[in-house]
């Protein structure tokens, strides 16, 4: 197991240091820096959420039996999606 070693960083939290506060002051964390981690950690599985759809959406696709569409197919397709839903709303 990896030792995990301190570091000592400042950080600009403008406008969310206010509210990284109230989260110690209300109880849920014991530090700013708890805050902080688990924003990190809120984020790294956002991430890996992201990703796994990502991952799930090509494999969807690859696992597709059609044939592929040409890229000028598939932009015009596109293209004319957009143009109806601006004629739309």
């Amino acid at each position: 197991m990896a030792t995990r070693v301190a570091e000592t960083v400042t950080v600009d939290l403008g406008e969310f240091a206010e509210r990284a506060a109230a989260r110690v002051r209300e109880g849920g964390y014991e530090s700013l820096s708890e805050v902080i981690r688990a924003g990190l950690e809120a984020l790294d599985r956002e991430d890996a959420a992201f990703d796994e759809v990502i991952r799930a959406a090509v494999a969807e696709a690859r696992a597709d039996p059609r044939p592929p569409v040409p890229i000028d197919q598939a932009f015009a397709e596109v293209y004319a999606y957009i143009a109806s839903r601006r004629q739309d709303g």
